[in-house]
C-alpha cells in the first residue's frame, strides 16, 4: 500500500539520520566522559527539571547539568528543562509545545524550553524532523 511506503521511506530516512546517534542515560559525569567525541558531538540533556527532582530522587541534578552545560559551551549542548529552570547568557533559549499531554498532565505542556549553547548551529528548519518529509 501506498501508506506503507510512505512509512518505509520515513524510517529509512530517519534511520539514516540518527545512524551515528549514541543514546545513554545515566549519571551525567559517566555518560559524559572524554569517550563521547569531544567538539565533534552534539549534546541533548534532558535532566529531571528543577520543579520535579524531588519525583526522580534526584536533587541538585539540574545544577549540576546547568554547570557542565556552562563550562562545555563551546560544544553544540541543548539542554532542557521548563521556562526559568536555567539561566545562561548568550545561549538561545527556545520554547516550544509537545501539543499533548505527558503522564504529568497539562500544567506544563506550554513551559517547556530547551537551551542552546553558543557553539550550536544556527536553526534552519522547525523540527528535526523537517527534512524527513517522505513527500
Amino acid at each position: 500500500t501506498s501508506s506503507g511506503r510512505v512509512a518505509w521511506t520515513w524510517l529509512h530516512k530517519l534511520a539514516a539520520r540518527l545512524e551515528r546517534v549514541r543514546i545513554v542515560h545515566g549519571d551525567l559525569h559517566r555518560c559524559l566522559n572524554h569517550h563521547y567525541g569531544a567538539e565533534d558531538t552534539a549534546v541533548v540533556l534532558d535532566p529531571p527539571y528543577r520543579a520535579y527532582e524531588g519525583l526522580y530522587g534526584s536533587a541538585g541534578v539540574a545544577d549540576a547539568v546547568e554547570a557542565w552545560a556552562r563550562e562545555n559551551a563551546n560544544l553544540r549542548v541543548a539542554l532542557c528543562g521548563h521556562r526559568g529552570d536555567y539561566d545562561l547568557p548568550g545561549w538561545d533559549a527556545v520554547d516550544w509545545n509537545r501539543g499533548r499531554l505527558t503522564y504529568g498532565g497539562g500544567n506544563t505542556t506550554d513551559s517547556e524550553f530547551i537551551w542552546y549553547s553558543p557553539a550550536c548551529l544556527p536553526r534552519e528548519m522547525e523540527d528535526m524532523f523537517t527534512c524527513l518529509d517522505p513527500a
